[in-house]
């Protein structure tokens, strides 16, 4: 995998991190009754209330809070997943479709040949690290 997919990974599930903050901040502010005329408040709604999308107003349970909790917390969890999967799929992550995965296993090393410089009787003689039964091979020990 190239250093710029897992670059552009790590970007894309940050931003959907960053949004489920945003996300969360506003459920605490709604919850402990923030003073909605404090220009920090109306920055967080004004960032939360886009980001939430179709969420807000999809449950009424009967408490404020809850309802509060469940709107805008589906909206955090939903901003996680989907950069989540993007972030697999489109950045190059782990495993998944289009955007490659980890590159094929090497290939062991092959065995070393001993030949010109004597270290082994034989010209051409395989040397392995284990017993070794193959006709022309002998074991190290």
């Amino acid at each position: 995998m190239a250093r710029n997919e897992v670059h552009a990974a790590r970007i894309i599930s940050g931003v959907g991190a960053l949004f489920a903050l945003i996300e969360g901040v506003y459920i605490l502010m709604l919850v402990l009754n923030a003073d909605q005329s404090n220009k920090f408040f109306v920055f967080i709604k004004g960032l939360a209330e886009p980001l939430a999308l179709f969420f807000p107003g999809l449950f009424h349970t009967g408490s404020v809070d809850f309802d509060i909790i469940l709107d805008y917390g589906l909206a955090a969890i939903f901003w996680l997943i989907v950069s989540g999967f993007v972030a697999r799929v489109g950045g190059g992550g782990r495993g998944g479709g289009g955007g490659g995965g980890n590159p094929p296993p090497a290939a062991p090393p092959a065995p070393r040949r001993y030949t010109e410089r004597g270290n082994s009787k034989q010209k051409g003689e395989v040397l392995c690290g284990r017993r070794c039964r193959t006709p022309g091979v002998r074991s190290r020990s």
